[in-house]
């Protein structure tokens, strides 16, 4: 197989990067900053659908708590669909024929890629609360990686959905193609 990355593959991988830099940048916030991000988008939300007031505490626990676990799921939703893309467009799980020619993956392949996936969002999730751990004001909380990896699972998941109808659509013949078939018999 040849180890050169095609276009598709280093663009995932720089979104994968950039997604993983911009995790560490909102885990790099202390506890104050990180809060103040929570009320600003609390009120955003406000104004938005015109509830009123400013944001209290009844407000920010009922909106903050779901938005902040809301983000975490979009974040690694977004790394896992970007890290899937990156596998899948590498080739990482692609198998060759004797000619050394790629073949296509086969389920098995795609398991596998579905499972680097899921293990690279995995890893770095919890890498991502021990970062948090040393940042004041934070903790690291390991219900916050179950939130980051039900964000992965879905996307990846997704992912794969698309790729494997996608795929299969390729496969299936033409009218055309039938008839001829049909008519050679």
């Amino acid at each position: 197989m040849d180890k050169k990355m095609n276009n598709k593959a280093k663009i995932y991988l720089m979104l994968s990067i950039a997604t993983m830099i911009m995790i560490f940048i909102f885990s790099q916030q202390d506890g104050n900053q990180s809060s103040g991000l929570t009320v600003f988008v609390v009120d955003l939300i406000k104004r938005i659908f015109n509830l009123g007031g400013g944001v209290s505490g009844g407000a920010f626990t009922i909106l903050g708590i779901p938005i902040r676990k809301v983000a975490h799921m979009t974040v690694y939703g977004v790394l896992g669909f970007n890290v899937s893309g990156f596998l899948y467009n590498r080739g990482l799980s692609a198998e060759e024929d004797d000619s050394g020619a790629s073949k296509k993956a086969g389920m098995k392949g795609v398991r596998r890629q579905i499972l680097l996936s899921l293990i690279w969002c995995l890893a770095y999730a919890i890498s991502d609360e021990i970062h948090q751990s040393f940042i004041p004001g934070r903790a690291c909380q390991l219900r916050d990686v179950g939130y980051d990896m039900c964000g992965a699972v879905l996307t990846v998941g997704f992912y794969y959905t698309i790729i494997h109808r996608r795929e299969n659509k390729s496969k299936k013949p033409t009218k055309k193609q039938e008839l001829t078939r049909e008519n050679s018999k």
